[in-house]
C-alpha cells in the first residue's frame, strides 16, 4: 500500500505517529467520451479562510468491528422529499437527492469544508467527524493534484443546513493531518488512495457525534443493494425553486441520496449509483451494521456526459484503504 503523506506545520516529532493534514480544490478533466468531474467545486462563498492555530493531534482508535455482517435497511434522517423518478429521464427529473435537515446524531457529524485555493478563491468539499477532532474526506480536498502540495487553509462547518449552524463559534480550522496520496503517480481522478484525515482545532465530535469506519468486502456491498446513504454539499443543490424553504442558496444544505448502492469495482475503486455533484467530494457513504452507522466508502468523483450532464458512473474510495493505513500505524 502506498504510504500516507503528512502535512505538519511546526508539529513536534513527538506526535509524528499522530494524525496530521492540509487542503484542496478541484476542476474538470476530459476523460474519453465523458467529463470526469472530481467533486470539489469553486463557489462564490467566503473570500478566504483565516490561518489555523496549530495544536497537538489526538490518537485515533479504530472501533471494534460490528458483529453483524449484513448491511441493514438505512435509518433515514429528517428530509424534505423530492421527486423520485426513473434513470432514463433528464437529470432534473431523475435526481434522487433530498435536503438533509437532521441535526441529530449521526447526521450532525457531517459538515461542509471550505478551502482556500492557491488563487485565493474558496472551494468546497464534504467531511465527516470520525473522532473528537478528526474528519474524514478526500485527498483531492487536501492536495493540489498538479503541484502535489497541500492548499493553505481549510475550515469545517459542522451540520450546516440552509447556511445555518447550531453555533457559529463551532466553525473549526484544520491544523494538520494525513492524506493517502499527493497524486504524484496519477494526477487525474479517480485515485484508489483518494482519502484524507484532518485534525481540527476544536473537539467538535463531543457535541456533534462521530461516525465509525468499517471495511466491507466487495461481495457484501454488492449483495446488499439499496442499503447505503450518501450525504454531501453539492454546488447545484438544493435548487431554491424546487425546495422553496431553502432560499439560502446552493451548497449550503447537504443533499442526501438514501437507498443507493455500490454497483461494482474498477481498479480497486468502487462504483456507486448515489446521486451527487461537485462539492460532494469526501461525502460519507454510510451503511448500517448491528444497528449502528459506519462509513464504508468515501464519495470521490463522477463520469458525466458533457452534453446531458447525466452521470454514467460515480466513484468512491474504499474505506478499507484508510483502515489498512491506520492499522499499519498501530492504531
Amino acid at each position: 500500500m502506498q504510504p500516507a503523506h503528512r502535512f505538519s506545520s511546526r508539529f513536534s516529532n513527538k506526535f509524528q505517529k499522530w494524525l496530521r493534514l492540509g487542503v484542496i480544490s478541484a476542476g474538470l478533466i476530459l476523460a474519453g467520451n465523458g467529463l470526469l468531474r472530481v467533486q470539489a467545486d469553486t463557489t462564490t462563498g467566503p473570500s478566504g479562510v483565516g490561518s489555523a492555530d496549530q495544536r497537538q493531534g489526538i490518537r485515533f482508535t479504530l472501533p471494534a468491528a460490528p458483529t453483524a455482517s449484513t448491511l441493514e435497511t438505512p435509518i433515514a434522517p429528517e428530509a424534505e422529499r423530492g421527486i423520485i423518478c426513473g434513470r432514463d429521464q433528464p437529470p432534473a427529473e431523475c435526481d434522487d437527492r433530498v435536503p438533509m435537515i437532521d441535526r441529530r446524531q449521526p447526521w450532525s457529524a457531517i459538515g461542509r469544508l471550505v478551502m482556500q485555493t492557491t488563487t485565493g478563491e474558496p472551494s468546497i468539499c464534504t467531511g465527516t467527524l470520525i473522532a473528537d477532532d478528526l474528519i474524514l474526506t478526500n485527498a483531492h480536498c487536501v492536495v493540489d493534484p498538479d503541484t502535489h502540495q497541500p492548499y493553505p487553509a481549510i475550515k469545517f462547518e459542522p451540520n450546516l443546513i440552509n447556511d445555518t449552524l447550531v453555533d457559529r463559534q463551532d466553525i473549526a480550522q484544520v491544523v494538520g493531518g494525513v492524506y493517502g496520496t499527493d497524486f504524484s503517480d496519477q494526477a487525474e481522478p479517480p485515485h484508489p488512495q483518494d482519502w484524507a484525515i484532518a485534525i481540527l482545532d476544536k473537539p467538535l465530535g463531543r457535541r456533534y457525534g462521530t461516525i465509525g469506519l468499517q471495511d466491507l468486502s466487495l461481495d457484501v456491498l454488492l449483495n446488499h443493494p439499496g442499503r447505503l446513504t450518501l450525504v454531501g454539499y453539492s454546488f447545484d443543490f438544493p435548487d431554491p425553486a424546487k425546495f422553496r424553504s431553502f432560499q439560502a442558496g446552493k451548497a449550503k444544505t447537504p443533499g442526501m441520496h438514501e437507498n443507493c448502492s455500490v454497483t461494482g469495482e474498477r481498479n480497486t475503486i468502487l462504483l456507486h449509483d448515489c446521486d451527487m455533484r461537485g462539492g460532494a467530494s469526501g461525502g460519507p457513504i454510510i451503511g448500517w451494521l448491528g444497528g449502528k452507522p459506519y462509513i464504508v466508502a468515501i464519495n470521490s468523483a463522477e463520469l458525466a456526459n458533457p452534453t446531458t450532464g447525466i452521470g454514467s458512473a460515480n466513484y468512491a474510495t474504499n474505506v478499507a484503504n484508510v483502515v489498512a493505513w491506520l492499522r499499519s500505524q498501530g492504531q
